[in-house]
C-alpha cells in the first residue's frame, strides 16, 4: 500500500536551488537574455559557502546592478560562526 503525502506549496515563488556548474549556468543564462538588477541576499558570518554563490553571480555577467543585503547573524560570542570571523573579515570586510 502506498500513502501519498501532499506537500504544502514552496514558501517562495521565485527561488534557485541549485549549486556547482547548475548554478552557474543558470546565472549565465539568466543575465544574458537583459539588462537585470539583482539583490544577493546573505547571511553574514553564517556560512563560508555562501560567497560561492555571489561568485557564481558576478562571474556570469550581463548587464545590470549587483547588490548585496548582508544580514548579521553573528549570534553572540559562543555562535559557532565564530570560527569563521576571521575568515569573513579576509572576505571582503563584511565582518
Amino acid at each position: 500500500m502506498t500513502v501519498e503525502q501532499q506537500l504544502e506549496p514552496p514558501r517562495w515563488r521565485d527561488y534557485v536551488l541549485d549549486h556547482g556548474e547548475g548554478l552557474a549556468s543558470f546565472w549565465a543564462s539568466h543575465l544574458h537574455d537583459s539588462k537585470r538588477q539583482v539583490l544577493f541576499v546573505l547571511g553574514k558570518g553564517f556560512d563560508p559557502r555562501m560567497y560561492l554563490g555571489f561568485q557564481a553571480l558576478i562571474n556570469a555577467g550581463g548587464d545590470g546592478r549587483r547588490d548585496v543585503l548582508a544580514i548579521d547573524l553573528a549570534g553572540g560570542e559562543i555562535a559557532p560562526s565564530q570560527v569563521h570571523r576571521a575568515d569573513i573579515s579576509v572576505r571582503g570586510g563584511l565582518a
